[in-house]
């Protein structure tokens, strides 16, 4: 759920997001390389993913690729039991990765040394 946005006074450039992802604070801004925040594609790729399980993974993803975000991977039922893809919005420092269980993956027996 977005909290609150603030926007250059051009309008041109995320200064602020403030996320709440369940009881969780997430903090997002656009590139500002005079502050030293680049963004992935400056970077050459980012190092931060941010992994959501969402009740409905298809229709978030649909809002994010039809917000501009990227398809880097797409939706898709994967063999760990997830339906996982990956968007990536290029002017925020961060990718997304969004999906929903499928199933509950079984336990796996540790290999004891």
């Amino acid at each position: 759920m977005e909290i609150e946005a603030l926007v250059s006074r051009d309008g041109t450039k995320l200064m602020h997001a403030h996320l709440r992802i369940g009881d969780s604070a997430v903090f997002l801004n656009d590139e500002f390389p005079e502050m030293d925040g680049r963004s992935p594609e400056a970077l050459g790729g980012t190092p931060t993913a941010i992994h959501l399980y969402l009740p409905d993974a298809d229709q978030v993803f649909a809002r994010a690729v039809a917000a501009g975000a990227q398809v880097r991977m797409p939706l898709q039922d994967m063999f760990w039991g997830d339906r996982f893809g990956s968007a990536l919005r290029v002017s925020v420092a961060a990718r997304g990765p969004a999906g929903a269980p499928l199933r509950l993956p079984r336990p796996r027996p540790r290999a004891r040394p």
